[in-house]
């Protein structure tokens, strides 16, 4: 029993005198008065029911409202392009990431320069955080510089010292929800999947992090920008997860070039062979008009005939 009960009964107890044996002095005794307990437990439930009823819905989680806008491929020579973002609201933040992973462009038979191939790609891409969804949702619909709203949620990051997983979750749980937290292996990853490393220590600890939504990856990525680690008074290095290149629909990769340019001088090779079977024959047959056996021209040596077929 709750000590609220207990006072609320000491209420009811009916105090009954009696007198000792011994000394005759009045000692008060204590009963229970039932009917008024019963009643006080039947209102007691009344208003624990009552409270239930008051007690406010668990609220629906709202719709997904990203407040980061995403900029590929992005270069710029001034910050002009704050200020478009700008006339949309009010601009809480940006930041220019610049990959240290970044894709290899994959080999055409276009690309014939040996060091237009090494090359890699476009590595920096902008990230502009409004203070509202609204005002960033109208900056995408006017697509300015062609901004998007991000929809991966995988990021990779190094520069913790001596971290574990539960202090990089922590870290970034700040940003948005996090789905999971691992040790990522960016050699074998690079190789897999086509990258280059541009700026390394082999020594170095990468994590991945996966979180729940697009926009909290998003600010994950900003915060690296912005905030010091606490031990080393430094920026982490964050950027999105590279992902298998996939070529665009139409475009062949190089080994289906390199496939087809073998079938094509395979199917060359036979039609030559051909060509020249038929010549040797009809070089043949016309030594034999022309010719009797006797005669000291007459031949039937294979590389004769083929000589006598380029005359034909």
């Amino acid at each position: 029993m709750n000590e609220f009960l207990k006072a609320e009964y000491s209420k009811l107890i009916t105090p009954v005198e009696t007198k000792t044996e011994k000394s005759g002095v009045e000692k008060t005794d204590k009963m229970w008065n039932k009917g008024e307990a019963l009643k006080l437990l039947e209102t007691n439930d009344k208003k624990k029911e009552e409270k239930k009823k008051e007690k406010k819905p668990t609220p629906v989680p709202k719709k997904d409202t990203p407040t980061v806008i995403y900029v590929a491929h992005f270069s710029a020579e001034n910050d002009e392009w704050k200020n478009k973002f700008a006339e949309f609201g009010v601009v809480k933040s940006t930041h220019v990431v610049k990959r240290v992973l970044v894709p290899t462009p994959i080999e055409t038979p276009e690309a014939t320069n040996s060091a237009e191939i090494s090359q890699p790609a476009t590595s920096s891409f902008a990230l502009i955080s409004f203070a509202d969804h609204e005002e960033a949702a109208k900056a995408v619909t006017e697509k300015i510089i062609g901004g998007v709203f991000p929809r991966q949620r995988r990021v990779v990051a190094r520069g913790f010292k001596n971290a574990t997983e539960e202090d990089v979750r922590a870290w970034f749980a700040t940003a948005g929800e996090v789905r999971k937290v691992e040790v990522y292996d960016v050699f074998a990853e690079a190789e897999k999947l086509g990258v280059s490393i541009v700026d390394y220590d082999k020594e170095e600890t990468w994590w991945n992090v996966e979180f729940m939504r697009p926009d909290g990856a998003a600010r994950s990525l900003l915060k690296s920008a912005d905030e010091l680690l606490r031990n080393t008074q430094e920026n982490i290095h964050a950027e999105y997860a590279p992902s298998a290149r996939i070529p665009k629909k139409g475009a062949k990769t190089a080994e289906e070039h390199k496939e087809e340019e073998a079938a094509a001088e395979a199917e060359a090779a036979a039609e030559d062979a051909e060509t020249q079977a038929i010549a040797i024959e009809l070089a043949s047959q016309d030594q034999i008009e022309h010719l009797d056996e006797d005669d000291e021209d007459f031949s039937t040596d294979e590389e004769d005939l083929i000589r006598r077929a380029e005359l034909v």
